[in-house]
């Protein structure tokens, strides 16, 4: 934790913490093993604090959004990938397939929205039949 985390944030992080706890390992497998594999990472790319602030503070809702998150991953990226960073480099979730489409410019990411939404745009044009 930082030390600009407010003490209710601390709260709302053991309530967090504490309802992972209660949610059966059988329904989050994904997410016990992306702490075991890379805990670092878990930390950097699925933030507990964007999750709580993502449901208002409900750390039940927030749990299971962590779950799902890393559920998500494993599914883009597969198990071997799943586990590293979202960087562009080739060594991590992306693979050179998924880096090519990045940069053809066929997804761009805008400045977020007043409420702080990313915004993504799809330029149709210059999409091709091996992206589908």
């Amino acid at each position: 934790m930082s030390s600009t985390t407010t003490a209710l944030e601390q709260e709302a992080l053991q309530a967090l913490d504490a309802a992972l706890k209660i949610i059966p390992d059988a329904a989050k497998p994904e997410y016990l093993e992306a702490l075991r594999i890379a805990p670092a990472l878990v930390f950097a790319e699925s933030d507990p604090m964007q999750f709580l602030r993502y449901v208002n503070y409900n750390p039940g809702a927030a749990a299971l959004e962590l779950i799902k998150y890393w559920k998500t991953r494993v599914t883009l990226f597969g198990s071997e990938r799943a586990f590293r960073p979202l960087t562009l480099t080739g060594n991590g979730a992306f693979n050179a397939r998924d880096i090519a489409l990045i940069r053809s410019g066929l997804l761009s990411h805008l400045p977020c929205d007043t409420l702080g939404r990313s915004v993504v745009v799809v330029n149709p044009a210059l999409r091709t039949d091996e992206d589908l």
